[in-house]
């Protein structure tokens, strides 16, 4: 047992711990969201690296499993449980062990679709900004239309 905690010690942590990777979390697709000062992201970042690369706050692959396991949080399980028929009012065993990280997700969703109808919000004024600014006349040509036409006008004019 002592000679298969030591070799699963070698591997690191974020590649035998479900969750631990980072694989959820990519900033490219997260860029112009930051509401801090370039200043504190750069020394928050500091201070994560302190902490990762400082050897006493350390913690081994098995340290880290035995902390998540007495937490009550099993993320070794998959993220989505296989789809199941069930009866309407039956409840599953994964569904109230869950309820605790689902309520941290339910937040995190709340707060992503706060941005969006944000981001909604902006659209549909902009649309309707653009829509003010639309002739309101639909017998009226637009300036381009009436180049076009001029310039069409002409070439035939020379051809004939």
């Amino acid at each position: 047992n002592f000679f298969f905690d030591q070799l699963v010690d070698m591997i690191p942590t974020k590649l035998y711990v479900a969750g631990q990777s980072g694989d959820d979390y990519n900033p490219k697709y997260f860029k112009g969201q930051s509401k801090e000062s370039k200043e504190a992201r750069r020394a928050k970042i500091k201070q994560a690296k302190r902490a990762k690369l400082d050897p006493t706050l350390a913690e081994t692959t098995t340290q880290v499993k035995q902390r998540l396991e007495s937490n009550g949080t099993n993320n070794t399980a998959p993220k989505h449980p296989p789809l199941v028929p069930r009866a309407p009012g039956a409840t599953s065993t994964a569904n109230t062990a869950g309820k605790a990280s689902s309520a941290a997700v339910a937040q995190d969703k709340q707060n992503n679709k706060s941005r969006i109808e944000a981001l909604r919000e902006k659209l549909h004024a902009k649309l309707a900004e653009k829509r003010a600014q639309r002739p309101s006349d639909p017998s009226t040509v637009s300036k381009r239309a009436a180049r076009r036409a001029e310039k069409k006008k002409r070439q035939e004019e020379a051809a004939e």
